[in-house]
């Protein structure tokens, strides 16, 4: 457990590791252009984190990171997106996670047909030009989530199979699409 004020460049950055918990850390900085990156990296959990004014991507999961599962951070005040899994990473669950004041999304999956992720039981806010989880490829179930004040709620593109039910959308201009 960390606590990092005025961070700069990634305030977490793991690189080829295997590593168990990245979990109860508290970061802020404006000049930090990422809370928690990590690049062919296998972690068990970032969990229970608190991340706030980050201008860059919250918790970002690039080529090759394995994660087991991004349950229970708190993240205030994105730059970009406050949760991104791009295309060849593996993330099991993205759960029970707080997001405000998102700029341009809460959850971004950019992942590759082959994953399978959970998002489950996320409570998302952002800007009206924002979208709150946006599922690009990939097999995702989307259950549960309370999304409040997003221009769009959800989106997804043709390649994204599995299952949505249970979302609830509050003041979004769009819910789904």
């Amino acid at each position: 457990k960390n606590i990092m004020t005025d961070a700069k460049g990634n305030a977490i950055h793991i690189t080829d590791s295997t590593v168990g918990h990245v979990d109860g850390n508290k970061i802020s900085g404006k000049a930090c252009t990422g809370g928690v990156f990590s690049a062919r990296a296998k972690i068990t959990s970032i969990a229970g984190n608190v991340i706030k004014n980050i201008k860059g991507q919250v918790i970002y999961m690039s080529s090759g990171s394995v994660v087991s599962k991004v349950d229970k951070n708190t993240i205030k005040k994105t730059g970009k997106e406050g949760i991104l899994l791009t295309s060849q990473s593996k993330v099991s669950s993205v759960s029970k996670n707080k997001i405000t004041n998102a700029k341009s999304y809460g959850i971004k999956l950019s992942g590759s047909k082959k994953n399978k992720v959970k998002i489950i039981s996320n409570k998302l806010s952002g800007k009206k030009s924002a979208t709150g989880i946006w599922v690009q490829a990939g097999k995702a179930t989307v259950n549960k989530n309370t999304l409040t004040g997003f221009g769009l709620g959800i989106r997804t593109n043709k390649s994204m199979t599995g299952k949505m039910k249970g979302n609830k959308f509050k003041k979004c201009k769009k819910n789904i699409s």
